[in-house]
Order: structure tokens, then sequence, then C-alpha cells
């Protein structure tokens, strides 16, 4: 199986995302991390919406990436049991740090989201100001490109029409 490199996606955020953030994956870290050692049937009772197949999925991901162990154990009748790894434990601040994010910005991603339903999403102060500077630099420096209104009576070249 090929391995993805920083060339397949050169964003490391994304690269992240993928390992960590993906449906299921960081609700499956997090229980292991909270609850400690659990069985396949505690991890789905944990994922009540997550299909067996999809937690499957997720588990042998995780144990592939090295966040997760399993550990079977021989006995009648069969039993497995999941951890996370010390690589995955190492997460656990950065997971702790993403919901101090989500608790003291909570109340404006809600603002944000009600302006937006409603249709009344109005810019925010910072970025209308950083517009206003834009929109200044744009009309002080005579630039070269159509796009310029100040060039709006230059004539345009047509590009041929492809087919």
């Amino acid at each position: 199986m090929r391995v993805e490199t920083a060339e397949d996606s050169p964003c490391e955020v994304e690269q992240v995302g993928k390992l960590v953030f993906g449906k299921w994956t960081s609700h499956l870290l997090w229980a292991l991390a909270h609850d400690g050692p659990m069985s396949f049937n505690q991890l789905c009772a944990s994922a009540p919406r997550a299909t067996p197949k999809v937690i499957t999925a997720r588990l042998r991901q995780l144990e592939r990436d090295g966040l997760i162990a399993r550990r079977r154990f021989r006995e009648a009748p069969p039993r497995t049991e999941y951890q996370i790894t010390p690589l995955a434990r190492s997460l656990i601040p950065v997971f702790r740090e993403l919901v101090h994010w989500w608790q003291q910005n909570l109340a404006e991603v809600s603002q944000a989201r009600t302006r937006y339903d409603a249709g009344t999403n109005t810019p925010h102060p910072v970025l209308a100001a950083d517009s206003q500077i834009l929109q200044a630099l744009w009309t002080s420096t005579p630039a070269r490109s159509s796009l310029n209104p100040d060039n709006a009576d230059r004539p345009k070249t047509r590009r041929p029409a492809t087919q």
C-alpha cells in the first residue's frame, strides 16, 4: 500500500486532518484516551450513530497509523481490546487545546452562523478594515491588469473561442 507524502498534499494541516480528524477517528481516539482500553462493542456503544463497518475501518486505519494497539486475548469466547499508543497519547494536549479554543470561541461562531443563516452576514470588522486598506492600495497603485477599474477604458484583447 502506498504511503501519502508531502508531494501528495503539501498542506501539513490537511495531512494531520486526514490522520486524526476523519469521520469517527477523533471520537474513537478521544474515547480510548478518556476511558482506557475498550472492546469493540464498547467502542460501538460510545459512537451509536456510527456503523460497526465504519468503526472497524477506522480502527484498522488507526492501528495501521500506529495510533492504537489491538490486543487479542486467547479466551473462549475470543476477546479483543483496543488502546491508544504513546504516539496517540501525544495528541491529547492538541485535542485539549482544540476543545479550549472551541469553548473560547463558541459564542462568536454561533453569532457568525446566525448572521449567515439570516442572510445578514456582514463582514467581520477586522476583515472590513483589511478590505478598505486593500481597496485604497488598489486604487492608488496604477496596475497593468485589465481587472483594475482604472483600466476599464483600455482595449481588451479577446481570446479565440475554444471548441
